[in-house]
């Protein structure tokens, strides 16, 4: 059974650290990613809220990699 791990980070270079040591350690590129805000938050539209849209897909990211929904909203 496929398992998903996910971890936060307060800077993309301690991400990218931890990309390299998973590899370094056996696990293939393609089943390592990475998701991050960018710097510049443009709203996909009129009313939306820039955080609220990245939240919104990165729960959406989430639950396509199997994570229970009430899970990737925590």
């Amino acid at each position: 059974m496929a398992k998903t791990a996910v971890g936060l980070f307060e800077n993309s270079g301690l991400a990218e650290e931890v990309v390299r040591d998973l590899e370094a350690t056996g696990f293939p590129k393609n089943d390592i990613r990475v998701l991050g805000e960018s710097r510049e938050m443009a709203g996909s539209g009129l009313m939306s809220t820039p955080h609220t849209d990245f939240e919104m897909a990165l729960i959406r990211d989430l639950t396509a990699f199997g994570v229970i929904e009430a899970d990737a909203e925590h």
